[in-house]
């Protein structure tokens, strides 16, 4: 099932909680998953399924940027079906199946402002993005030791733009 657009409004005025509502967003999806997660050990522990959620580096699914000025978020399931995600997608799935394993990670969201001119230089299309630049914004994962990991990388992320966030 999909399900309708989840429409969220970001401060405009407020820089410092600008993405707070993604952060939000981010860790429901995590939880949805750890759901899926869980559910498939449950039935499979109970003989209802010889199916168990692998994980996410094993599962064979690979990190493809969406189109610029398009976002869908997909739980674990979609993922699988689909055999590649962006990078909220990524790291709600390791944040989950973490969590499911006893680890206590975060799902996290880091943010920068690029000028437009940088953008253009990086390859993004002129006519996509707006007035002076935009917010490139990205998910990874954090551990309890302050780590983060990016399984956006690990999966095929090309380029080194992403490292100065």
């Amino acid at each position: 099932m999909t399900t309708p657009l989840f429409h969220v409004s970001l401060p405009d005025i407020d820089d410092a909680a600008h993405f707070a509502p993604l952060q939000i967003a981010l860790e429901g999806l995590a939880q949805i998953n750890e759901w899926h997660i869980r559910r498939s050990l449950r039935r499979v522990a109970r003989g209802l399924s010889d199916t168990i959620i692998p994980p996410l580096y094993a599962s064979g699914v690979v990190y493809r940027e969406e189109a610029p000025g398009h976002e869908d978020w997909m739980d674990v399931p979609a993922v699988l079906r689909q055999g590649y995600a962006d990078c909220e997608d990524l790291a709600a799935y390791r944040t989950a199946e973490l969590r499911v394993a006893g680890f206590n990670v975060e799902p996290v969201i880091k943010w920068q402002w690029v000028p437009r001119e940088i953008m253009i230089r990086q390859g993004y299309p002129e006519h996509h993005l707006p007035g002076r630049g935009v917010w490139l914004v990205h998910c990874c994962v954090r551990w309890p030791d302050g780590r983060i990991e990016d399984p956006s990388r690990i999966l095929g992320m090309g380029g080194q733009f992403m490292e100065r966030i």
